[in-house]
């Protein structure tokens, strides 16, 4: 082989390699945890409406026993 043929193939096995290493990156980066943290409710949130849940199950379950 020639030394410009060599070089040719060097290059092509790095941008194939280049290409195959940033595929594998992009491609086990979870993307839906990070929309999911934007778009969800926080805990605290969650929290107080459970809290608001209870509180209106509690109201009905005492209206039920007076009655």
């Amino acid at each position: 082989m020639t030394s410009d043929a060599m070089i040719i193939t060097g290059i092509v096995v790095a941008v194939i390699s280049a290409i195959a290493i940033s595929f594998f990156k992009t491609k086990s980066t979870p993307v839906s945890d990070v929309v999911d943290s934007q778009e969800g409710p926080s805990t605290k949130e969650m929290l107080e409406q459970l809290k608001l849940d209870l509180e209106h199950i509690k109201r009905m379950l005492e209206e039920e026993v007076q009655d």
